[in-house]
């Protein structure tokens, strides 16, 4: 059976051919007036570029739903995902600025430059937590002015007090809790 496949095998594949020649320098013969020769294909490198930003926070956790966004040749925005990654494809070769910024943290900018590659160009930005402000003191009540003040008594009736303290207090005698 294994003879019977090879022998399959080898009457299927074509005929060996001569190795290809070199194209031969070829004399060109000058151009006509008013024709034009078509120029040669070139091959163009690719002129787009895929970018990866990874968010995370200063601890490494992924960020979820923090904004990102890319300003260059092409401005891009995009939300990172569970994992803290947002993929922005086809983007022009070129300088960018890219910003990630998240709810509770400071918002970070990166400067990155794309080449046309066929790997995705991998940005890790690290955002830091935003300080968090302290409560408001709740307002004390203050008592109006006019309550403020203390209430002076009539001149008759201080009068009236003193005339009663000076025969309760009577001199060179023991006062119940005045030291001497």
């Amino acid at each position: 059976m294994t003879i019977a496949l090879l022998l399959l095998l080898a009457l299927q594949q074509p005929a060996t051919q001569p190795p290809a020649r070199p194209p031969t320098a070829t004399t060109q013969t000058p151009a006509q007036p008013g024709t034009t020769t078509p120029a040669p294909p070139r091959r163009v490198a690719p002129t787009t570029a895929t970018l990866e930003v990874k968010v995370v926070d200063r601890s490494g956790r992924p960020i979820d739903d923090a904004h990102v966004s890319v300003q260059g040749p092409t401005t891009r925005e995009d939300k990172s995902d569970g994992s803290g990654t947002a993929t922005l494809k086809t983007l022009p070769a070129g300088n960018y600025r890219v910003r990630a910024e998240g709810v509770g943290f400071i918002a970070l900018e990166k400067e990155v430059t794309l080449k046309g590659a066929v790997a995705p160009t991998q940005v890790l930005l690290s955002l830091s937590a935003a300080p968090v402000a302290p409560p408001p003191e709740p307002k004390k009540e203050v008592a109006p002015p006019h309550r403020l003040r203390r209430r002076r008594s009539p001149p008759a009736a201080r009068q009236a007090n003193r005339e009663r303290c000076r025969f309760l207090i009577l001199p060179n005698t023991r006062w119940p809790g005045r030291i001497r």
